[in-house]
């Protein structure tokens, strides 16, 4: 069923006019609850709707990000692939947190960066070079 930008809004209202008529305002009109909410956080609109509802406001995404972040250098990168290769020689085990700990022993600047982004970057460079980042046993 195909609906108008209007006949949208008009069900957007009608679903938040009330507290918790979103379900019900659904049923009546046949779609689901989540197409309202995302219609809500989608539709273009002026502002207030005539009864009262807010329309075309979305949330904002919240992220951890502080800015750009520290560039890794392709002499780090190989200087971790290289200790990746001796770890996997030696037969020791490899994981990211040890990964994460020669980087931060090679430059200082890591130090004071979270351990959750060290180990992200890592695993993505692990997943460019094809390098498993973990068995599966």
């Amino acid at each position: 069923m195909y609906l108008s930008l209007a006949e949208k809004r008009k069900i957007v209202g009608e679903a938040y006019a009330q507290p918790n008529q979103i379900k019900a305002t659904a049923r009546q009109f046949h779609v689901q609850p989540a197409q309202i909410r995302c219609w809500r956080a989608t539709i273009p609109s002026a502002g207030l709707e005539d009864n009262g509802a807010v329309v075309g406001t979305s949330k904002k995404s919240k992220t951890l990000h502080k800015g750009k972040d520290t560039v890794i250098t392709q002499q780090q990168w190989t200087h971790l692939f290289d200790y990746f290769e001796w770890l996997r020689a030696e037969g020791r085990i490899v994981s990211v947190w040890i990964l994460a700990i020669e980087l931060r022993r090679l430059d200082a600047t890591y130090i004071g960066e979270p351990q959750s982004m060290l180990d992200r970057r890592i695993r993505r460079f692990l997943g460019k070079n094809n390098i498993v980042s973990h068995r599966i046993t």
